[in-house]
C-alpha cells in the first residue's frame, strides 16, 4: 500500500476521521516506533513475506487528513490514554510535538456529517465539500512534496443509502453529487470519490459504503 520507488520519497497518509481512537493509535504508534520507544514486535510489515515488499519505511510517512472534531490531535490522543491506556504516558509525551505538527495538516470540516434524510438549508453542498477535500489533499501533497498519497477511511459507521442505479456508474454518481443528493451520497462515498479523483490510493477500514459501489470501482 505504501510502495514507492526509493526509500527517501515521502508518502502521505491522509486519514478521514484523523482524530478518532484508531487514527490516534496509528499515528502515536508510528511516531513511537520512529523514536525507538517501541519495538516492531507484531508489526506485520516487518515479518515475511511482507518485509520483502518495497514499502516506504515508517519514518517516511507524513500524516494528515480531515475530521469533524475541532479539538487538538494531542487532546484526542490524551483521551485515548485516559480511557484505555493503549499507549503509555512516556510515549504520549514524546509524540506530542509531532502530533502538533500533524494538526496543521488536518482539515476541520464539521459539515462532513449529515443524516440520510437530506441536506439542511445553508449547509455546504456535496459539490462544495468534495472540492474542499480535493483542495486540501492537493495542498497536503504539495506542502510535503509527497510522491503519493494513501487515503484511509477511519470514520464512524454511517447508515447505508438506498441503492439506486446512479450508484452503478461514475456518471450517475457525479450527477447525484451535482444535485446535492445527500440522501443517496454518504460522507464515506464522498471521501472515496474525492480522494480517488485526486489520484490517491484508498483504504476503507470501515463498514461504510463507498468502495463497493460500481461508480467508485469505475473511478478507481
Amino acid at each position: 500500500m505504501f510502495e514507492q520507488t526509493t526509500t527517501r520519497h515521502k508518502v502521505g497518509v491522509w486519514i478521514a476521521g484523523a482524530k478518532g481512537d484508531i487514527a490516534s493509535t496509528l499515528m502515536v504508534g508510528t511516531l513511537a516506533l520512529d523514536q525507538g520507544l517501541v519495538s516492531e514486535a507484531g508489526l506485520t510489515t516487518a515479518l515475511p513475506p511482507m518485509n520483502q515488499l518495497p514499502l516506504a519505511p515508517t519514518d517516511r510517512l507524513v500524516f494528515g487528513g480531515v475530521d469533524i472534531n475541532p479539538q487538538p490531535l494531542a487532546a484526542a490522543a490524551e483521551s485515548l490514554y485516559q480511557t484505555s491506556r493503549t499507549v503509555s504516558r512516556e510515549i504520549l509525551d514524546a509524540a506530542a510535538p509531532a502530533l502538533a505538527r500533524v494538526d496543521e495538516d488536518i482539515l476541520i470540516e464539521g459539515a462532513m456529517a449529515w443524516k440520510p434524510s437530506g441536506p439542511k438549508p445553508g449547509t455546504p453542498t456535496l459539490l462544495d465539500l468534495g472540492e474542499r477535500l480535493r483542495t486540501h489533499i492537493r495542498s497536503f501533497r504539495e506542502k510535503h512534496r509527497l510522491s503519493h498519497v494513501v487515503a484511509v477511511n477511519l470514520t464512524s459507521s454511517e447508515p447505508e443509502p438506498n441503492p439506486v442505479p446512479e450508484h452503478d456508474t461514475l456518471e450517475g454518481l457525479q450527477g447525484l453529487i451535482d444535485e446535492n443528493r445527500k440522501d443517496l451520497v454518504t460522507p464515506g462515498i464522498l471521501y472515496a470519490y474525492a480522494t480517488m479523483s485526486e489520484g490517491c490510493s484508498y483504504l476503507n477500514f470501515t463498514p461504510n459504503p463507498g468502495t463497493t459501489l460500481g461508480a467508485i470501482e469505475a473511478l478507481a
